[in-house]
């Protein structure tokens, strides 16, 4: 599973949060729950990039 993720997470240049990588592994035929996908990007350390409009 943490191949897959990293796959997607790459694919989209890093910038993919888990709400994404979710969608994206559902349409390619991977059923798994978000908070998975969640718990795995978190333990290999990934995250999404924020835009500098939403940061305070």
């Amino acid at each position: 599973m943490t191949e897959k993720i990293n796959q997607v997470h790459q694919e989209n240049h890093g910038v993919e949060g888990a709400k994404k990588v979710y969608a994206a592994l559902n349409r390619s035929g991977h059923k798994v729950d978000r908070c998975t996908v969640v718990r795995f990007m978190r333990r290999v350390g990934h995250h999404c990039s924020l835009s500098a409009r939403f940061l305070i």
